[in-house]
């Protein structure tokens, strides 16, 4: 299941390694961040929706994160 986001980028993307996966998770944190102010000065559904999904994204790359980290620690 793809979703579009606001900014055009397709969500449930598949990243190979640790930085990618990082620079991910600070952008998504940061748009995050801009639609939920976004959504306090002007709530309209659309904007909450993108919360939703931008939310959701975010917790799953912050999963993979933890669980790559956990891999390489034991394949060190």
């Amino acid at each position: 299941m793809k979703t579009k986001i606001p900014w055009g980028k397709p969500v449930l993307k598949s990243f190979g390694n640790l930085d990618h996966i990082n620079q991910r998770i600070s952008s998504l944190q940061r748009r995050l961040m801009i639609l939920q102010n976004n959504y306090r000065l002007n709530p309209d559904t659309e904007t909450k929706e993108a919360i939703e999904v931008y939310s959701q994204e975010l917790s799953r790359l912050q999963k993979k994160y933890k669980l790559f980290l956990k891999q390489n620690v034991y394949a060190n």
